[in-house]
């Protein structure tokens, strides 16, 4: 058994110091809004660079 606990120790310390869980954690809502504001920006970088090359010289 403590074989298996040195095993999984890296990821039980990646749990503990995970910054984004930390604060996200208790407030999905604003995870959720943030990853579709994410995703929003990105799209519309693309789009817009989509357009630039096809519009551009």
């Amino acid at each position: 058994m403590p074989d298996r606990l040195k095993r999984w120790h890296p990821v039980s310390a990646i749990q503990q110091y995970d910054l984004l869980d930390g604060y996200f954690g208790r407030r999905r809502t604003q995870m959720i809004f943030v990853l579709i504001a994410v995703s929003a920006v990105l799209f519309v970088w693309w789009a817009s660079s989509m357009i630039a090359h096809t519009w551009g010289t």
